[in-house]
């Protein structure tokens, strides 16, 4: 056995001394030049070790950031200071455009990873140029009224890798124009960040990711066209978020993973058009949200899962036809919450989940007609909210006599004659409600 032991030595220290002799061979890092850059002569280290004298680089109105290892890097590689190079190597340095009056914030977050936020740009300049990396952290925030009110002009070119656009970031840059194009790395875009920028004049193309649009983020952006779509992504809607984006001319698609339809959001966009319907997963479609979004045309579908209409949710949809057909398990119609829809039409049934119907909820809603039937767990109507449905035949009321928290005019405005204590079926060969036979 000792003879063996012995003979095993030898060959470990004939190992160690092979890595030594390769840890010790020389290699070479070349530097690429840019345009308008110094010629930089070759640095020498050793192999696997740790490069210390890498010199910083200069050039005219530029910041050296540190190298790459390769030409085209990817939006996940980070310039560096140091190298621990394998072999003879060329590396291409990293610059960021010096532009007067930008100021960046480096930011340490819970997460412990650093990030970089442009805090404020210059007002007088023309194009936005956002640098991937400052001291090899990465850029990905454009702060709160960083760029508000400035003097951008033309298509704004918005890198990938930023990942969120915060409030105001954009604000009343009117000389911005084109399509608006949000990277897909964006997940968040604040309050009011694109707000009043009349000059876009393209495509609005928010990628799958976004998962928040703040109030207001679009309100104003008049000059918009095209389709809206909202990725399945986004989980909240905010309020006025694309109010008064008359520009918008085509089909509007809304995400199914926000339970919300914020207060205004689509409020006077009156360029939409198509159907709309309102997908699985919204539970609240708050005030004005589509109000006066006239040029959507044909039916309005709402989801089994919609719970509250609030007030003026659809006032003034002219466009939309069709049989309103509301689902069981919506508990509350706000006022005026379909006011002069005057293109939906034929019977309205009130389903049993349904407790309020606000004041002039379906007033001028001049296009329904037949019967409209009332459950009696309606426990309050109020005033004028069938005003002008004058096509209406007759009400169908299943209470025996007027509930005491209906108002006293509840009918105002409507001809129709109301049976009281009657029960009904719907005979679907006719398409209509009809009274029970022993009534």
């Amino acid at each position: 056995m000792k003879s063996v032991l012995l003979a095993a030595i030898p060959l470990t220290f004939a190992m160690i001394s092979k890595s030594q002799r390769n840890r010790r061979k020389g290699v070479t890092i070349t530097f690429a030049v840019s345009e308008n850059t110094a010629q930089v002569a070759p640095i020498t280290g050793l192999k696997n070790s740790r490069i210390k004298n890498m010199p910083v680089l200069s050039r005219e109105g530029h910041y050296f950031m540190g190298c790459f290892s390769k030409e085209n890097p990817g939006p996940s590689d980070i310039p560096v200071h140091d190298f621990f190079p394998q072999n003879d190597t060329t590396v291409y340095p990293c610059w960021v455009q010096e532009i007067k009056g930008m100021l960046f914030a480096e930011r340490n977050p819970a997460s412990g990873r650093k990030h970089v936020e442009i805090t404020s740009y210059p007002e007088d300049a023309k194009a936005l140029t956002i640098p991937r990396y400052l001291n090899g952290i990465p850029v990905t925030h454009i702060g709160p009224s960083a760029c508000r009110r400035s003097s951008l002009s033309g298509v704004l070119e918005i890198p990938e890798g930023i990942t969120t656009i915060g409030s105001n970031a954009f604000d009343g840059c009117t000389g911005l124009t084109g399509d608006l194009t949000i990277p897909s790395s964006v997940t968040m875009i604040g309050k009011g960040a694109f707000r009043g920028c009349t000059g876009f004049n393209g495509k609005l193309s928010i990628p799958h990711g976004v998962q928040t649009i703040g109030d207001r983020t679009f309100a104003h952006c008049n000059s918009l066209t095209g389709d809206l779509t909202l990725p399945a992504s986004i989980t909240v809607i905010g309020e006025y978020v694309f109010s008064c984006c008359s520009g918008l001319n085509g089909k509007l698609t809304l995400s199914p993973q926000a339970a919300t339809i914020g207060r205004g959001a689509f409020f006077d966009c009156s360029g939409l058009t198509g159907a709309l319907t309102i997908p699985s997963g919204v539970v609240t479609i708050e005030d004005n949200a589509f109000r006066n979004c006239s040029a959507l045309q044909g039916a309005l579908t709402l989801a089994p899962t919609v719970r509250t209409i609030s007030n003026s949710a659809f006032e003034g949809c002219k466009g939309l036809s069709g049989t309103l057909s509301l689902l069981s398990g919506i508990t509350s119609i706000g006022e005026y919450a379909f006011c002069d829809c005057t293109g939906l039409s034929g019977p309205l049934m009130i389903p049993p989940s349904i407790t309020r119907i606000n004041s002039g909820a379906f007033c001028e809603c001049i296009g329904l007609s037949g019967v409209l039937t009332i459950h009696s767990n309606v426990a309050f109507i109020g005033l004028g909210a069938f005003h002008g449905c004058a096509n209406l035949t007759a009400i169908f009321c299943e209470s025996t006599d007027r509930p005491s928290a209906w108002d006293d005019i509840w009918k105002l405005g409507c001809p129709a004659c109301v049976y009281w204590g009657r029960t009904w079926h719907y005979d679907e060969a006719i398409g209509l409600p009809i009274a029970n036979a022993s009534e």
